[in-house]
């Protein structure tokens, strides 16, 4: 299987996404004082949900979203790859499905990183 050059650099960036969101995210709360719990008090009304706290709720879930797309795509592409092997398919897929987010962005650089392949390649080409 041959993904475009968009493709690859697609996929690529994507599977490095979750885990650079978790990083950025663990040390946005460690220096936040929201994430230190001053009082304990008795139960107040509720205040309305902060703008900050649905953004990155936002982002949390679009995170996991786009996780789980790039582990499926590098599952496709190892499954359909011309370059790996029966025994290092398998190595990849349980790979991939049990490092999950930290397996991903190491198979896209190994493996889906353009070498030697640039845009001018993909348009000079004939058309197949």
């Amino acid at each position: 299987m041959r993904l475009s050059y968009g493709g690859r650099i697609a996929l690529l960036y994507a599977t490095a996404w979750p885990m650079c969101f978790i990083i950025v995210s663990v040390v946005a709360a460690s220096i936040s004082e929201r994430a230190c719990v001053t009082q304990v008090s008795l139960p107040t009304p509720p205040d309305p949900i902060p703008l900050w706290y649905i953004g990155s709720f936002t982002l949390l879930v679009s995170s996991v979203v786009v996780g789980w797309a790039a582990i499926i795509g590098c599952l496709i592409h190892v499954a359909r790859s011309d370059q790996l092997n029966t025994t290092r398919k398998i190595i990849w897929m349980v790979c991939l499905i049990l490092g999950n987010i930290v397996v991903a962005p190491l198979y896209g650089w190994l493996h889906l990183r353009p070498r030697g392949y640039t845009r001018r390649d993909e348009r000079d080409s004939p058309a197949a």
